[in-house]
């Protein structure tokens, strides 16, 4: 695989263009932030097909670095270990990521979820990202945004096809004490909605917010009826889904 790392109070931009990578014993693509350092990421038009690892792309903050931008787009990840793209941060402290552009990535057959966001340890988050016309099918799930620990998530999802999926189609985990805004659709971020989730074989959404709303209007549910009960879990809070499409944008 590809790994690209940033100590102390290094600076710069991380450029994975154009990379095919093919039954790596590693991550397929990973970049590390540590300590202070303070970096930029573009990850960009990559054929990545199977891992024996966890990740086809990772990108980690850890201690207390901070990721100022990440692109993650136009690439196709297939067949890793467990997820498909993960962000991730990592170590009790106040690492970031900011201004990740998750868009018009294909993401198949992956053994866990096909998009991690995972802000499991510390006090900073995953701020203002925006994830559209992305595509994640025959993965175990979704997307799933987990929040933990005393950190937070910002996020703008609108055009993303999630289908036929063996799990879940979408997760919203908050478990910490500050809080996940995830907008799917006419929410605090604008998100406009178009997002098609359908066939997934667990249910198509699970929010578990704390008593918190999920956004997510205008989207298209696999029927002229909507999003119905059985198609959601509220483990602890609620989810508005209307209006919504009737048919697939």
């Amino acid at each position: 695989g590809i790994t690209a790392g940033y100590n102390n109070a290094s600076t710069g931009t991380a450029y994975l263009y154009n990379n095919k990578v093919l039954n790596s014993d590693t991550n397929n693509i990973t970049v590390n932030s540590n300590g202070t350092a303070q970096i930029d990421i573009q990850i960009d038009n990559n054929y990545l097909n199977g891992t024996n690892q966890f990740f086809g792309i990772l990108v980690r903050a850890n201690t207390d670095s901070h990721i100022k931008s990440a692109i993650v787009s136009n690439n196709t990840v297939l067949n890793s270990n467990q997820y498909g793209i993960e962000l991730d941060l990592f170590g009790a402290t106040t690492s970031s990521i900011n201004n990740a552009i998750i868009s018009n990535n294909k993401i198949n057959n992956n053994s866990n979820a096909a998009m991690y966001f995972y802000a499991r340890q510390g006090n900073g988050g995953i701020y203002n990202m925006s994830i559209y016309n992305n595509s994640m099918s025959d993965n175990t799930r979704g997307i799933v945004l987990g929040s933990y620990a005393d950190t937070s998530i910002t996020a703008s999802l609108y055009d993303n096809t999630i289908t036929a999926n063996t799990g879940n189609g979408v997760e919203v985990l908050d478990n910490t004490t500050r809080i996940i805004t995830a907008d799917f659709g006419g929410g605090a971020f604008r998100s406009t909605g178009g997002n098609s989730i359908y066939g997934n074989t667990g249910v198509e959404v699970r929010v578990d917010l704390d008593g918190g709303e999920l956004k997510a209007e205008n989207n298209y549910w696999g029927s002229a009826a909507g999003l119905t009960a059985g198609e959601m879990q509220l483990d602890d809070g609620t989810i508005d889904a209307d209006p919504f499409l009737s048919e697939a944008p």
